[in-house]
C-alpha cells in the first residue's frame, strides 16, 4: 500500500513535468526530431482555414495540458502545432515587436472586411485573440495592441476596434480575469472618442460603445481574482485598492463618454439635459463611494443599468424606446438609485415624446392602449437629484409621484423652481404638507416679498390651509402671527387658520401682542382677536372664555403662557366649565397695576364688536358674563377718582359696550321690588317712573349683579357735572332706562 502511494506521487510529479524519467526524456527527442516549427506564413494559413469551435477546442487543450502531454497533443493537432510553431517563433525572436508585427500585419486587414463570404476575417481575430489572451506572450501583445490603437491612422484604430469587439463578445465578457486588460483598453479607447467626437462615426460610436463595455466588465467582476497577474503572496488589501483603483479611473473616462453621447443627442430638451445631469452625479457619487461595500454594490447594479440601455446606437437614434423596452425598465421594485438611473434613461431614450405624451396638455392627443398603460405606472423618484425632480414634477405631473420625496433640499429645488398654477399645486400639495417646514418659510417669504410669485403662494396657502394639518397649520400659525404688522395678506392667512386652529390658544398670542405703541399695530390685533371671537365654530359662548382670560390677566398681573390641548374643536362651554380648557398659570410676564389697567381698557374693544355680532339675544345667559366685568370696571373707577382723559376712557367704555348690546339681551336683568322702592324717589329723580322698572318675582344668584349695575348707572345719572361736557349724565340715564326699563 505504502509502495503504490510512492508510485501514485511519482505519476503526479510526472505528470506536472517536475519530474522526468529516462524514457520519456528520449521519447521526447524522438519526437522533436520527427516534427519541427511549421514556418509562419503555412502556420497562419492553416490558422485561417478552420472553424472557430475547432480553433477553440485546441486552445482549451493548450490551457489545460502539461508539457509533456503538449507535445503529443501537437503531433494529433495541427491546429495545436501551429500556434505552438507560431509561439516558439515570437520566443526565439530578438525583437519581439518587430517579429509579432509581421504576424499582426499580415492579418489586420481580414478584421475589418467581415462578411459571410469571408470567414477568414474571424479566424483571424482569434489568431491574434489567442497571443492577447492565453499565451505566454499576452502582456506584450496587449501593450502591442494598446500602440496600435493610439496610431494616426483611422484604419489601424478601426481595426484595433473590431478586433476587441470580437474578443470581448467570444471571450473576454465569458471570464472573469480580464479587468487588468479591461483597464489597459479604456482609456485608449476614451481617447479614440475624444478625437472623432464631433460627429457619431463609425470609429467614435464603436470606441465609445466598447469603452462602456470595458467599464461595466471591470464593475461586474470587482471582486474576482485576477490569476495572470495574482501570486500567493500578495496580499488582499493591495490587491483590493487596485480593483478600486481601477473602476474608479473606469468611471472618470465614463463621465467623459457620457459627455460625448450628449454631443450626439438630437432631442436635447429641459427634461433631457437634466437627466444627463443627474447620470454625471451618479458617476461621481460611484467615484467617492466606491470603498464603501453596501454602496458599491448598488452603484455596480446602476452602472450596469445605464450600459445596458445607454450606448451611441440607442442615442444617435431618433426612434424612441419601444412599448415593451419601456415596460422593461420602469418595472421592478428596485432601489432609490436604481429608480434614479431608470427615470432618467426613460427621459433620455424617450427622445423628446414625454411632455407631449403625459405632459399637463396630454389630452389634446390621441393614445393607443399601451401608451395608456405606461401613463399609470407610477414610477419611484426618491433619491432622484437636484436637477431632474422639479422639473418632472413641472412638466410630467400625470407619471410622476412626489410620495417618496424626503430630502429637504429636493423640496427647496421644486419651490424655487416649480411654477405654481392648478396643474402644479394638485402635485404639490401633498409634498408641501409632508414638509412644512421647507414650504411654509418659502411661500410665506414670497407673498411678504412682493413678487411674481405673491400671489400665486398666497393661493398656494389657502389650499395648503384647508388640508387641515395641525403640523402645517401650526407652524404657519407661528410664522404668520410674527408679520401681520406688515401685511394684510398675513392677516386674511391668519384668519383662514381659524377654522382648524385652537382659537382659545391664538387668542392668547393676539392679546399679548397688543402691547405696543404702534395704534394701527394695536388695532390690527384687536380686530384679529374680535375675528376669531366671532368664528361661527363658537361664536355663541367665545366671550366667555375671553372674559376669562382677561380676569386671569387681572388677576395674574400678567399674560399666562399659552397652552394648546390635545384636541382642536373646545367642547361647547358654560359659564361654571369656561376654565377646562387651561393647563397651566405659567406667566410671560407681570405688569404694573397702572400698566394693567390700561390692557384691561383696550383689550375690552374686542367685546364691543362681539356683542354686536353675536347672536347674544338668542343665549340671554350669556349677557351675565359681559357685565360683570363692566361692574368692576366702573366700580374700580368710582374708588379711584380720576379725572384725565385716560381715565373718562376707562369711565365712558363700560357703559358703551353695554349700550352696544342688543336691547332683547336685558331682557333678564331684573331688580326686586323691594329695592325699586327704595330708590324710588332717585329714580324719579332722572325722569323715569318706578313703575317702568322690570321687577323679578324671586331672587336668584345674579340679583346682587343686577343691583351692582343699577347703584353704578344711577349714581352715574344724578351727578352733578357743573357745566362739564365730560360728564355725559343723559348718556348714562339713557343707558339706564335701555336695560332696566320695560
Amino acid at each position: 500500500m505504502l509502495i503504490d502511494q510512492v508510485n501514485d506521487d511519482t505519476l503526479m510529479l510526472e505528470r506536472n513535468g517536475l519530474l522526468k524519467d529516462n524514457t520519456e526524456s528520449e521519447l521526447e527527442t524522438v519526437i522533436k526530431e520527427s516534427t519541427s516549427d511549421l514556418p509562419l506564413g503555412k502556420a497562419l494559413n492553416l490558422l485561417l482555414n478552420i472553424h472557430g469551435h475547432v480553433f477553440d477546442k485546441a486552445i482549451g487543450t493548450i490551457r489545460k495540458s502539461t508539457r509533456a502531454e503538449l507535445t503529443v497533443q501537437a503531433i494529433e493537432s495541427p491546429t495545436i502545432r501551429a500556434l505552438i510553431s507560431i509561439e516558439n517563433y515570437l520566443t526565439s525572436s530578438n525583437n519581439f515587436t518587430k517579429s509579432f508585427d509581421h504576424i499582426y500585419h499580415s492579418l489586420e486587414e481580414k478584421f475589418i472586411k467581415r462578411n459571410k463570404a469571408n470567414s477568414n476575417s474571424e479566424s483571424s481575430m482569434r489568431i491574434i485573440g489567442y497571443f492577447m489572451l492565453y499565451s505566454k506572450h499576452q502582456k506584450l501583445v496587449q501593450q502591442y495592441i494598446s500602440q496600435e490603437l493610439c496610431e494616426t491612422s483611422k484604419r489601424n484604430q478601426l481595426a484595433v476596434v473590431v478586433l476587441l469587439q470580437f474578443l470581448f463578445t467570444n471571450y473576454i465578457s465569458m471570464q472573469d480575469m480580464y479587468s487588468d486588460l479591461s483597464a489597459l483598453f479604456i482609456s485608449s479607447l476614451t481617447q479614440v472618442s475624444q478625437k472623432y467626437a464631433d460627429s457619431p462615426t463609425l470609429l467614435a460610436c464603436s470606441s465609445c460603445d466598447l469603452a462602456l463595455q470595458f467599464s461595466r466588465y471591470i464593475a461586474l467582476h470587482l471582486n474576482s481574482t485576477n490569476d495572470t497577474i495574482a501570486s500567493i503572496t500578495e496580499l488582499q488589501d493591495d490587491n483590493n485598492n487596485t480593483k478600486f483603483h481601477q473602476i474608479s479611473k473606469a468611471w472618470e473616462y465614463a463621465d467623459t463618454l457620457l459627455n460625448i453621447m450628449e454631443k450626439w443627442y438630437k432631442s436635447m430638451g429641459e427634461l433631457e439635459l437634466a437627466s444627463f445631469k443627474e447620470l454625471h452625479l451618479f458617476l461621481s457619487y460611484a467615484i467617492n463611494s466606491v470603498q464603501d461595500i453596501n454602496q458599491r454594490v448598488e452603484s455596480i447594479a446602476a452602472w450596469d443599468l445605464i450600459v445596458t440601455y445607454l450606448s451611441p446606437k440607442s442615442i444617435v437614434s431618433e426612434k424612441p424606446l419601444t412599448l415593451k423596452k419601456q415596460k422593461a425598465l420602469l418595472s421592478g421594485q428596485t432601489i432609490p438609485l436604481l429608480s434614479t438611473i431608470k427615470v432618467s434613461l426613460f427621459v433620455i431614450l424617450q427622445k423628446g415624446r414625454l411632455v407631449g405624451l403625459y405632459g399637463p396638455n396630454r389630452a389634446s392627443t390621441i393614445f393607443s392602449d399601451e401608451e395608456d398603460e405606461i401613463k399609470v405606472q407610477s414610477f419611484p423618484i426618491k433619491g432622484l437629484g437636484r436637477h431632474l425632480i422639479p422639473l418632472l414634477v413641472e412638466k410630467l405631473p400625470l407619471i410622476c409621484t412626489t410620495d417618496d420625496i424626503n430630502s429637504n433640499e429636493l423640496v427647496q429645488l421644486i419651490m424655487d423652481n416649480v411654477e405654481y398654477n392648478k396643474e402644479t399645486m394638485h402635485w404639490l400639495i401633498p409634498l408641501l404638507i409632508r414638509k412644512p417646514e421647507i414650504s411654509v418659510c418659502n411661500l410665506l417669504l414670497n407673498v411678504l416679498e412682493q413678487n411674481d410669485k405673491s400671489q400665486p403662494s398666497y393661493d398656494l396657502l389657502s389650499d395648503l390651509i384647508v388640508q387641515n394639518s395641525s403640523d402645517f397649520i401650526e407652524l404657519l400659525e407661528n410664522n404668520l402671527l410674527s408679520v401681520l404688522k406688515s401685511s394684510n395678506q398675513a392677516c386674511e392667512l391668519l384668519i383662514q387658520c381659524m377654522e382648524y386652529t385652537h382659537l382659545p390658544s391664538l387668542i392668547q398670542k393676539l392679546m399679548s401682542m397688543t402691547i405696543v405703541d404702534n395704534q394701527r399695530e394695536k388695532m390690527t390685533y384687536i380686530a384679529l382677536i374680535s375675528k376669531a371671537l366671532l368664528h361661527p365654530s363658537w361664536a355663541s359662548y367665545s366671550i366667555l372664555v375671553y372674559i376669562d382670560l382677561i380676569r386671569d390677566l387681572k388677576l395674574h398681573k400678567g399674560f399666562e403662557t399659552p397652552v394648546k390641548p390635545d384636541f382642536t374643536v373646545l367642547p361647547k362651554l358654560a359659564p361654571n366649565t369656561i376654565t377646562d380648557y387651561k393647563r397651566s398659570h405659567a406667566l410671560e410676564k407681570k405688569y404694573k397695576d397702572e400698566e394693567l389697567k390700561e390692557i384691561c381698557v383696550t383689550l375690552m374693544g374686542p367685546i364691543q364688536l362681539w356683542s354686536t355680532k353675536a347672536t347674544i339675544n338668542l343665549c340671554h345667559e350669556l349677557i351675565w358674563s359681559v357685565i360683570l366685568p363692566c361692574v368692576d370696571i366702573m366700580k374700580s373707577y368710582s374708588a379711584t377718582g380720576e379725572l384725565n382723559e385716560f381715565a373718562l376712557l376707562k369711565k365712558i367704555t363700560p357703559m358703551l359696550i353695554l349700550q352696544t348690546m342688543p336691547e332683547e339681551s336685558f331682557d333678564i336683568v331684573k331688580l326686586p321690588k323691594s329695592y325699586v322702592d327704595f330708590l324710588s324717589e332717585r329714580i324719579k329723580m332722572i325722569d323715569i317712573e318706578p313703575q317702568s322698572i322690570k321687577l323679578c318675582n324671586t331672587q336668584d344668584k345674579h340679583t346682587p349683579l343686577c343691583i351692582e349695575l343699577m347703584d353704578v348707572l344711577l349714581s352715574r345719572s344724578l351727578e352733578d357735572n357743573n357745566g362739564d361736557i365730560k360728564s355725559p349724565v343723559e348718556f348714562y340715564i339713557a343707558l339706564l332706562s335701555r336695560i332696566f326699563c320695560k
